[in-house]
């Protein structure tokens, strides 16, 4: 079973996010903020996860930096990075490309062509 890491400090949107993917038969870890994405890489645990799907607008640590962080810790991160902002006005302030951008509100569909687009 794929194990998709949440990362989102909107309860509701978290919450729906996680049992949405529950349901399309992801094993889901669901965080509501950065410093507790980062810590689950700084212990080792990162290894277990196949994909982040990670808020880009969180207060600190912001998305850019979580991604940057995980990124730096386990290169080959597979990072989904989500956000209300379109895909030219968000990824301009990366140093890096993410696997993947979705950009909200989307549907459980395009959620999950995108996972699974990033995993194959």
């Amino acid at each position: 079973m794929r194990r998709v890491l949440v990362v989102d400090d909107e309860a509701t949107v978290r919450s729906i996010t996680e049992r949405s993917l529950r349901r399309l038969g992801y094993d889901v870890i669901a965080l509501p903020g950065g410093a507790e994405a980062i810590a689950l890489y700084e212990n080792g645990d990162g290894g277990s996860v196949d994909c982040v799907l990670l808020d880009l607008t969180m207060p600190r640590p912001d998305g850019v930096q979580v991604f940057e962080t995980i990124t730096a810790i386990q290169p080959g991160s597979r990072v989904i990075l989500m956000s209300g902002y379109s895909e030219q006005d968000a990824l301009p302030q990366l140093s890096t490309r993410p696997a993947a951008f979705l950009q909200k509100p989307y549907t459980l569909q395009k959620l999950h062509d995108t996972i699974e687009a990033v995993l194959a």
